[in-house]
């Protein structure tokens, strides 16, 4: 999770370098609802740490958000908003996130399954083929700009699997 703008704004690459950009987007980042825990790091730390004083956090729903990003993206205009990963976002939208040097949203996270005590020994198998399953975040993203296009989970991941057949397949590499 972090600050990102479109890759469009190609002279800012760190958080830091908002600084420089605080009359072409009004001294405002637009953020997610006031009580996220993203909302609350920027506020309360990253502001601070990189010497943001000139700038605001903007909160409001999720969907205002990307809306402002749409429309600021759409009249490559400079916008600088809160987002994290995996998100849809990023699989509409040329967009980069702003560099954390000191790490100030912490380190990026994974995402891990979890299974009942003992399905290990009783379905090695079974195990072995979730071990076998990864995505990449633009995999994730492709899955859920499908999601959100189709309004259908299922359908989502039917046109996913066969947009990514050769990562099924690859995953498939087990007998089961």
């Amino acid at each position: 999770m972090g600050l990102v703008v479109p890759e469009y704004m190609t002279d800012i690459h760190t958080i830091e370098d908002l600084n420089n950009y605080v009359e072409e987007l009004n001294g405002q980042i637009i953020g997610i609802d006031p009580g996220a825990s993203l909302s609350t790091i920027t506020e309360e730390e990253v502001l601070d740490h990189y010497g943001l004083d000139d700038f605001t956090l903007q909160t409001s729903a999720e969907q205002s958000m990307i809306t402002a990003l749409d429309t600021a993206y759409n009249n490559e205009e400079p916008i600088v908003v809160t987002l994290w990963s995996p998100h849809w976002t990023f699989g509409e939208y040329d967009l980069k996130y702003l560099d954390d040097p000191d790490q100030v949203y912490g380190e990026g996270d994974d995402i891990y399954y979890m299974t009942r005590p003992g399905l290990d020994s009783e379905m090695p198998e079974l195990i072995e083929f979730l071990n076998q399953i990864h995505f990449t975040d633009e995999q994730l993203s492709d899955l859920l700009v499908l999601q959100s296009e189709l309004g259908n989970e299922s359908a989502a991941v039917d046109q996913w699997m066969e947009d990514y057949a050769d990562v099924v397949d690859e995953w498939m590499d087990t007998e089961l």
